[in-house]
């Protein structure tokens, strides 16, 4: 699924600034381990408590493209996207 299927739609900028601080290896692809990264919190209680949290697909269950994610976590996905950007945007505008 593509941040344009959920209605994010970010800028150039807004995706260089994201791989500049994600893509650890600077390939210009993001590993799995890289994106799950920038979406864990950076405090080790809430970041265990995420990492405990069970797989979705755990149990072979296959999704269609559009079942990932229920239309209240899709929302607020998208609403992660676009403060994700928010922030790497003022954070480089500081330096």
């Amino acid at each position: 699924m593509g941040l344009n299927d959920i209605g994010v739609y970010p800028s150039h900028d807004e995706l260089e600034l994201y791989f500049k601080r994600y893509d650890k290896d600077m390939n210009g692809r993001m590993k799995f381990s890289e994106f799950a990264d920038s979406f864990t919190p950076s405090d080790t209680y809430y970041g265990a408590m995420l990492n405990r949290r069970t797989s979705n697909n755990s149990r072979g269950r296959l999704y269609a493209r559009d079942d990932c994610f229920m239309s209240d976590t899709k929302i607020e996905f998208k609403n992660l996207w676009r403060t994700h950007f928010k922030i790497e945007s003022y954070s480089e505008s500081l330096r």
